[in-house]
Parts: C-alpha cells; sequence; structure tokens
C-alpha cells in the first residue's frame, strides 16, 4: 500500500499502527443514520460520505473501481488522507468514520467505497448538480460551450428559435473527437471549447451536456440570439485556425445568414478588392489560380489555400448574391487576413482576423456583418 501522498494527522508512524492488532477488531452496529447512497452538492462545495456502518478497526475509502488507491483511513490511533480529502479522528471515535472531499469538482464526481478491515460496508455515489449558464448573442457572433469534463459527451439542442423547436443530439465528443449531425458540422469546431459559429436566431434555445456512457446530465447553457436589424442579410466569415505557417494549407469557411428574409438562389465566391476599390475573384488571381479550391452550396461555402507563402497577406472576402424577398442584392462578410510565419523561427507577416460584433451604426454594420446592397463596381 502506497501511502507516501497521504498527510498526516498525527506523529506516531502509520504503517506500524495499521498493521497493530486495532486493525484486526471491528465492532459493527446497526446503519447509520446519516448513510445515504447517494450524496449530490454544487460544484465546488464540500461533500460527505458517511459508512452504512460503524467499525472500530481499520476504516478505508477508496474510489470504487480503485480499490488499492486509498484515498483516506483511520484506525484507533490516528488517521491519514490525500490531499483534497480528510477524515476525523475524533469522530471516527465517535462512530462516525465518514470521508470529507472538500472541494468536490467534476472530476471527484464517482462511486466511492467504505471498508472495515477490507471488508466492503458501503459504496456512496457522488453526483455534481448540473449547472445552468444562460448567453445572450448577437446574430453572427460565435457560441462557444464549455464542456467542463475530460470523458466523453454528447451535446443535445431544445430549439426555440424562429425556425421552430427542435429537440435531439447535434454532436459528440471524445477527446479530440467531433462528430456532428450534417448541417453543424460545418459550423462547429472543438478546441478548448465547443464553437458554433454563425449563430442566427433560430439557434436560440437550450443546450445540453451530458455524458455519453450513462447520459448523466453535466451543464445546460440557455441560449438567446437576438437578430440583427430588421430587413438585414449578412455573412459570416472565418479561418478554421489562428496562424499558418509557410507551406500550410488555410481553410476559411464563410455562410450566409437573415433576420427572417427568404433566401433564394445564393451564389457564393471569395474575392480581393483591390486598391481601386475594384473586386476580383481569388481564383482569377495569377499567384492562387493552381493553389485554390472552393465547394460551396447555397448559404455555405469553403476555400482552402495550399502551399501558403508569407507573401500571401491580401484580405480575403466572402461574397454572395441572393434573392432576398424576391429581389436580387449583393453581399460581403467583414475579410480574414491570414496570420503566415516563415516556419520555426519565423517572421510573422501578418496578423489580422477580422471578427464579427454587434451592429452599430450602418457604415459599421456593413463592416462587420457585410452590407445587405452594395455599390456597384464594390462587388
Amino acid at each position: 500500500m502506497d501511502i507516501g501522498a497521504l498527510n498526516r494527522c498525527e506523529d506516531t508512524e502509520f504503517e506500524e499502527v495499521f498493521r497493530g492488532t486495532n486493525a484486526t477488531e471491528a465492532v459493527f452496529s446497526q446503519g447509520s443514520p446519516l448513510f445515504s447512497p447517494v450524496v449530490k452538492i454544487k460544484l465546488n462545495d464540500s461533500a460527505t460520505l458517511h459508512c452504512s456502518e460503524r467499525c472500530a478497526g481499520l476504516v478505508t475509502w477508496t474510489v470504487s473501481h480503485k480499490p488499492h488507491d486509498i484515498l483516506a483511513q483511520c484506525n484507533q490511533t490516528m488517521c491519514q488522507w490525500k490531499e483534497g480529502f480528510q477524515m476525523s479522528h475524533h469522530q471516527y471515535l465517535e462512530g462516525d468514520p465518514s470521508l470529507t472531499i472538500t472541494e468536490a469538482d467534476y472530476s471527484k464526481r464517482s462511486w466511492y467505497t467504505c471498508t472495515c478491515n477490507n471488508r466492503d460496508i458501503s459504496d456512496v455515489q457522488l453526483q455534481i448538480e448540473p449547472g445552468n449558464t444562460p448567453l445572450h448573442l448577437t446574430a453572427g457572433e460565435s457560441l462557444e460551450l464549455d464542456l467542463l469534463i475530460s470523458e466523453p459527451v454528447k451535446v443535445c439542442y431544445n430549439g426555440t428559435g424562429a425556425a421552430g423547436p427542435f429537440s435531439g443530439q447535434i454532436c459528440t465528443v471524445d477527446g479530440e473527437s467531433l462528430e456532428c449531425k450534417d448541417e453543424y458540422a460545418q459550423r462547429v469546431s472543438l478546441t478548448s471549447v465547443l464553437e458554433l459559429r454563425g449563430t442566427t436566431p433560430s439557434d436560440s434555445g437550450v443546450y445540453t451536456i451530458m455524458t455519453q456512457r450513462n447520459e448523466e446530465l453535466i451543464h445546460t447553457y440557455t441560449v438567446t440570439v437576438q437578430g440583427v436589424a430588421s430587413g438585414t442579410v449578412w455573412i459570416t466569415q472565418w479561418s478554421t485556425r489562428d496562424e499558418y505557417e509557410a507551406g500550410d494549407s488555410a481553410v476559411l469557411q464563410c455562410n450566409i445568414s437573415s433576420n427572417g428574409e427568404a433566401l433564394e438562389r445564393c451564389r457564393m465566391s471569395w474575392a480581393i478588392i483591390n486598391q481601386e476599390k475594384r473586386t476580383k475573384t481569388v481564383s482569377a488571381i495569377e499567384k492562387y489560380q493552381h493553389r485554390v479550391k472552393i465547394t460551396s452550396n447555397s448559404t455555405f461555402s469553403s476555400m482552402t489555400l495550399s502551399n501558403l507563402t508569407t507573401s500571401d497577406t491580401e484580405t480575403l472576402f466572402c461574397t454572395g448574391s441572393c434573392f432576398v424577398d424576391g429581389t436580387l442584392k449583393k453581399i460581403s462578410g467583414a475579410g480574414t487576413s491570414l496570420t503566415i510565419t516563415a516556419g520555426a523561427g519565423g517572421l510573422q507577416k501578418s496578423v489580422s482576423q477580422y471578427g464579427v460584433g454587434p451592429p452599430c451604426s450602418l457604415t459599421q454594420h456593413a463592416r462587420r456583418y457585410g452590407a445587405v446592397e452594395v455599390p456597384n463596381g464594390v462587388l
């Protein structure tokens, strides 16, 4: 038994005491009135787990599936415990060999076993009460969901948005593996959080994080996405990475959203705007012609630029033309500039990635969300 990591509350040699005669004498009583097989607390609160019976011998506490990893133990002479756990010797002598978890986070969720002289007395499950976080976003902003635990989880959605109610699983996460339903696959990425890009009012609703193994509820997010000014259509665009090295391939993506307007026959493309404020499609630019691949549908486009160089510093715009409520309109995203270094130890060449924020004035709204209509010659 490795007890080197345990904290001592007496100066007596722990190993010798627990090998003494006290460890062979056990006295059991009827079930403790404090015993409960399930203990549920709020995140980061302390938790007390009780044994179902008294024991006058050696009491140990372990995580149930790790019986040789002792968290705390007591006998008639003293107690020991690992960091984050405690046992009271006074309470033990009074017949209450309970275990205290001083600050229970999600990693402490488990079944715990209390033993008396190596005989299992009781199993107690520690649960963390699921929390709820309200989130308020403006259309076009990204929704970031902290998954909170490292074990495999699934993300479910119960919609309250304008598109009508929807309930169901939208993604699963297992380590660095992410799988999402087709309608979410192009908008969701996994870093330290789960990010849903380009939100619209139809994304409003309750997002639930639960474990895959037993569907234990971990956390809910109540999300409200406010639409931008009535009668607007916008493009949200982004790069799938924050920084690249020369020789890498960059992936830029974008989608068109509306505040309830009907979008029909949309055509997506990627372009730069030159010094004369004229638009030129990326695929028509000589240095990009053999390095660009674009895939698009009616409201989404993805562009891959291969073999990046530190001279690929132009601001790249996702553009589109759509019939909006029957009227043809041209739309532009806010633009993305790639951050590209020369490699290990190389110098940074370009350092801007345009974001999306709430509308301020008409001019700012056009820059951030993409104007509904653009002057002739600009797009």
